[in-house]
């Protein structure tokens, strides 16, 4: 009985050994970078932080706070870009590029 019980603690251990080892392969991390939500001219993407830097991007940590600068007839605000294109504005990069509507000569 008693070397029924020591083989039985044995076996017990050989097959709960491969069950270990898979668990401890399910929790290892993914290679690579993690992704990041960065805003790149407007637009939310998600990408690698090396590529966010490399696109002149800001990090993000919720797309609605990807803005862009918006010139609505002469007036920049800042806004999203789907907004912007809303409200029938034009994304500038700099508000220094937002000139007002050229208002016609009179005689």
């Amino acid at each position: 009985m008693k070397k029924f019980l020591i083989i039985a603690t044995l076996l017990s251990f050989v097959v709960a050994a491969p069950f270990a080892m898979a668990q401890e392969k399910a929790m290892k991390p993914v290679k690579g970078e993690p992704k990041i939500k960065c805003c790149v001219k407007g637009d939310c993407k998600e990408i690698t932080d090396a590529k966010c830097t490399k696109n002149q991007g800001k990090v993000v940590t919720d797309c609605k706070d990807c803005k862009v600068n918006c010139c609505i007839k002469g007036d920049c605000k800042e806004m999203t870009k789907a907004d912007c294109k809303q409200a029938k504005g034009k994304p500038v990069h700099d508000c220094k590029d937002c000139k007002p509507p050229k208002t016609p000569k009179q005689k």
